[in-house]
Formats: C-alpha cells, sequence, structure tokens
C-alpha cells in the first residue's frame, strides 16, 4: 500500500486525489491518501482509502488470495 502526500498546509492535493481515483479505476487499489487530514479533506480522504481497501480486498478474494 503506498500512502500519497498531502498538500501544502496539510490540505488535501487534489491533483493526488485524481491520479489516485484513476489509478483505481484501472484496478490498482494500492494508492491511498494521507490519514491526517481534517475537515472535508479528511472525510473525503478517509472515503477514497475505505473505497479503495475494500475495493482491494475484493480484487484478492476474487483471485482465490484472501
Amino acid at each position: 500500500m503506498k500512502t500519497i502526500d498531502d498538500g501544502p498546509n496539510g490540505a488535501l492535493d487534489r491533483a493526488e486525489l485524481l491520479r489516485a481515483l484513476r489509478a483505481c479505476k484501472r484496478g490498482d487499489f494500492s494508492a491511498r491518501m494521507p490519514t491526517g487530514l481534517c475537515g472535508i479533506d479528511g472525510a473525503l480522504a478517509r472515503a477514497f482509502n475505505d473505497c479503495a481497501a475494500a475495493s482491494e480486498a475484493l480484487a484478492k478474494e476474487q483471485r482465490g488470495q484472501a
């Protein structure tokens, strides 16, 4: 699992979020957003991480690796 660094001033880096979303679209569920963000930025990062983790687990289960 690779964690993406947060943006300036501890804010969500939207370009990094877009890269992570595009990776997920391609089936790469390993990217994670930083966990130390606050407010809506933190909520978005946690929601992304939850979706990526669930997708990663499902993909592993479907491949018989769970």
